[in-house]
């Protein structure tokens, strides 16, 4: 499998001017050899707390010459509470 993408994005609430919360959101997606490999780093990403939200295969070759592997995307989110 290989890594192919990971995005972090963070999300600041606020009630008036004080941030009383942090939503974090973690995507990562790879790429396998084959789908047997997808469906057990899937499993092993769940047991991580991340969902499975992409199954599929993914041209990453051309439309004239195409080149297609298993593709996989999970995220999660965390909430960071902000006691001021």
């Amino acid at each position: 499998m290989k890594l192919v993408r990971t995005r972090v994005d963070e999300q600041y609430h606020y009630e008036g001017d004080s941030l009383i919360k942090i939503v974090v959101e973690e995507i990562k997606q790879y790429h396998y050899k084959d789908e047997k490999e997808k469906l057990e780093h899937s499993r092993s990403m769940q047991e991580l707390g991340y969902r499975d939200s992409v199954q599929r295969k993914e041209n990453i070759g051309t439309i004239m010459s195409p080149t297609m592997v298993w593709f996989g995307s999970y995220y999660k989110y965390e909430i960071a509470e902000q006691n001021e």
